[in-house]
């Protein structure tokens, strides 16, 4: 398989903002996932003028809303608050990493830089919110908020 980048297999911490704040800041999420699992993705919330958008990738094939990704990435864009999509596993090297995006003036897509990162909350035993901050400096952490849920 061509894959176009080397993803890490750890969740990656913003070291900078996580001291300003005192409390756990993410850049990259990793987690661990097997062949055939299937995600919920739901948007609660957004700033949509950056347009937002989650990359999403693993060593391996996943499918979005039946749409197959034979590179193993995506871009996942939430353009909508209610709204949901599926990721399935297809095949994979045990890990499901995604980092928050969004969209420049200039139309270039920019993620994990100094003021971006995902504050992360588990709200069940299957299902995780994600609060995440773009280019915003108030660190308001509302760019992009949605959930992940495990259906199996």
């Amino acid at each position: 398989m061509n894959r176009t980048m080397k993803i890490p297999q750890e969740q990656s911490l913003n070291q900078e903002l996580s001291k300003k704040l005192k409390r756990e800041v993410i850049s990259l999420e990793s987690i661990e996932v097997l062949a055939g699992e299937v995600f919920k993705f739901s948007l609660l919330d957004g700033n949509f003028e950056d347009l937002p958008s989650l990359f999403i990738g693993t060593e391996g094939d996943i499918a979005i809303d039946d749409h197959l990704s034979t590179s193993g990435q995506a871009r996942l864009f939430l353009e909508e608050k209610n709204v949901s999509h599926t990721v399935k596993i297809m095949s994979t090297d045990g890990f499901l990493r995604f980092y928050n995006e969004w969209e420049t003036a200039d139309g270039d897509r920019l993620s994990l830089w100094h003021p971006s990162g995902m504050i992360v909350e588990q709200i069940g035993s299957h299902s995780t919110k994600y609060e995440c901050n773009a280019n915003d400096p108030k660190l308001n952490f509302n760019s992009l908020v949605f959930t992940l849920e495990k259906y199996n």
